[in-house]
């Protein structure tokens, strides 16, 4: 800490590396939103707000400007607040999409994956580290209570920030082992005491490099778990957020259709965790097909209830370890799939990695048995880790150990996506007998 003092200097710093720039749709014409008034109570926090951005040079007084938004004031947990640029009828609509993907929740927990110790840095005001190019800052400009503001800095409320900044942090840390960037915040994942004390150093001098700076009080070492997008990882793996399991618990049976489309929809994230759960929401399913009537029955009741007391269980998925066996159950019915993948430790016991269920669709229905198997295999191997790993493949299916007889040449071409498996079939693991023999 001592050695990078400079990168807990006060100030947001400025990025050195990169700079942002904003690009219109053509032919599109310049909106200018009137201002909004600020409520008494808040207008002198608003006010040193706005003395603060200045004095920062994150934003500059201008005289005139074709474009112009309102502004939005969003209060933040320290009591303070932020202002954001509310563009979202003029000047979002007119830019063109920054086409960079933002990771997704399974991006993340790979690369924290087998993780013992953790710490977390904290990039607070993030996008106003990003300095925006000359042409581009004619198009940011504010209409406050005071007067107009030009922002040279990429302001909170352009629907461009979120893929410009996590670009610039994605290719800022891509060399750096153990370190994820979700926007602006970074997770350092240690296989043990010694390996965290030796990256966040690394990490640091990156930091400095590019001229951003932190704040002590947002950088957090030694943690035996973090939170995440929802989850909790730690050295045992990934458990679901108690505070997003206890929301789903205090939810009241819905009443109509867009009320069961939201249940089932945070039901569904923690759905990796759960190898029943496309059989427990069958009763609600239902309810999802075209023109059908809604009545909440008693079996729907039931299966709301077992749904939750499901996703309120102790739910757990260990981190996947290439060194330890891996085996692949799967099953298939007339209706759906469903597989699961899981170690055998050396004590014998199973350690789940992943489930995964879904329905079949029309087309699948119709194919044969050893398909809708091949099917469902292929289709995990693709979205988990197993994926160039020798495995064992478990199945209730005996036709599968003569698949290189088949003369279905559908089946033939699947075979060369599983030559890394060993089938076995007849035997029934302690985890195995969770899958439902209708999926």
């Amino acid at each position: 800490m001592i050695r990078h003092a400079s990168v807990f200097e006060p100030g947001l710093g400025l990025c050195t590396k990169a700079k942002s720039t904003l690009t219109l749709h053509p032919g599109v014409k310049p909106v200018f939103r009137p201002k909004r008034p600020v409520p008494c109570a808040a207008l002198p926090i608003v006010v040193s707000e706005l003395d603060r951005l200045q004095a920062e040079g994150n934003i500059q007084s201008v005289n005139y400007s074709e474009w112009a938004g309102s502004i939005v004031v969003v209060k933040k947990a320290n009591g303070g607040v932020r202002i954001c640029a509310d563009v979202s009828t003029g000047l979002n609509a007119a830019l063109k999409n920054y086409e960079y993907p933002l990771p997704v929740p399974e991006d993340l927990f790979t690369k924290l994956n087998r993780g013992q110790r953790f710490a977390k840095v904290d990039l607070f005001d993030a996008y106003l580290r990003i300095p925006v190019e000359e042409e581009s800052r004619k198009l940011l400009t504010v209409n406050t209570h005071r007067r107009l503001f030009q922002y040279a800095r990429l302001p909170f409320g352009i629907k461009t920030a979120p893929a410009i900044f996590q670009q610039i942090m994605d290719i800022m840390l891509s060399d750096l082992p153990g370190c994820v960037v979700y926007l602006d915040d970074i997770i350092i994942m240690g296989c043990d005491v010694a390996d965290l004390v030796q990256k966040p150093d690394k990490l640091l001098s990156r930091i400095k490099e590019y001229g951003f700076r932190l704040r002590k009080e947002k950088c957090i070492f030694m943690l035996h778990s973090v939170k995440r997008l929802g989850f909790i990882i730690d050295k045992r793996g990934r458990h679901p957020d108690p505070a997003s399991v206890e929301a789903i618990k205090a939810m009241p049976p819905p009443k109509d259709l867009s009320g069961l489309r939201v249940f089932l929809g945070l039901v569904s994230y923690y759905g990796a965790f759960i190898p029943t759960l496309h059989q427990l929401r069958g009763p609600l399913n239902r309810f999802l097909t075209k023109d059908s009537k809604w009545e909440w029955t008693t079996e729907c009741q039931r299966g709301f209830e077992k749904v939750k007391a499901m996703i309120t269980s102790d739910l757990l998925l260990t981190h996947f370890n290439p060194s330890l066996p891996i085996e692949v159950a799967s099953d298939a019915s007339n209706f759906g799939i469903s597989a699961l993948i899981f170690h055998i430790l050396p004590d014998g016991a199973e350690n789940a990695i992943a489930h995964a269920a879904r329905s079949l669709t029309p087309v699948e229905k119709n194919n044969s048995q050893i398909k809708k198997h091949f099917s469902q295999s292929r289709s995990f191997m693709k979205c988990c880790v197993v994926g160039g790993s020798l495995f064992s493949q478990i199945t209730n299916l005996c036709r599968l150990f003569h698949f290189t007889l088949q003369t279905d040449c559908n089946v033939g071409r699947q075979c060369y996506s599983l030559m890394n498996s060993i089938f076995h079939t007849g035997r029934r693991t302690n985890l195995a007998k969770l899958l439902p023999c209708h999926a």
